[in-house]
């Protein structure tokens, strides 16, 4: 009902009315990105044990990236999974569950901006009770993903108001053998966010 012939013989005069300068701006940034995306994912992979170079899991991306635009359902991250594993002696295993945990980080990234643009874009019509929540739920969000990026797990959050309305957030840490964070390393906690 949606994609009825009308409408799309609409879009390449949307698209011609576009600001050029935006639809650069936007092209350059999409393509930016992927070095980025290489870079993660060669870092994931190097933490699962097996090292790739930044410029192969860029390549790898680009096809898996073109293989998404073609196929349905995602299907390029499994092709991003089965490039890896012809191409190397990577475990298959270990190579799904770095597509998977990009993913998650994908989401940690949409849940972010979410919050960050819910809070523009209502910003003068908010009650602050409302805008207290924004906040805390975007710096208690940033928080927990830079401690997660170091190895340190959040295990619980406590928020307190003043009377004044200031919040203070609290969160318990752990490592990953389940003791308190940084007891076993002064660097450690110098390191928190």
């Amino acid at each position: 009902r949606y994609l009825v012939r009308e409408r799309l013989s609409a879009v390449p005069e949307l698209i011609l009315q576009a600001t050029p300068a935006l639809v650069l701006l936007a092209f350059i940034v999409f393509y930016l990105g992927f070095p980025l995306r290489g870079y993660r994912w060669a870092r994931l992979l190097r933490q699962t044990g097996f090292g790739i170079g930044v410029r192969d899991s860029q390549e790898i991306l680009y096809l898996s990236w073109f293989v998404n635009c073609v196929v349905p359902a995602k299907l390029g991250d499994v092709y991003r999974a089965y490039l890896l594993k012809m191409n190397s002696p990577a475990q298959l295993s270990r190579t799904f569950g770095t597509v998977f945990i990009e993913r998650i980080l994908d989401i940690f990234a949409i849940a972010i901006l979410g919050l960050a643009a819910g809070f523009w874009s209502f910003r003068d019509g908010m009650p602050p009770a409302i805008r207290l929540v924004f906040i805390i739920g975007i710096v208690g969000f940033t928080v927990a993903s830079a401690l997660a990026a170091i190895g340190a797990d959040v295990v619980g959050a406590k928020v307190s108001t003043s009377k004044a309305g200031q919040a203070l957030d609290a969160f318990y840490v752990q490592d990953a053998a389940g003791g308190p964070y940084g007891v076993d390393s002064r660097l450690k906690l110098d390191r928190l966010p």
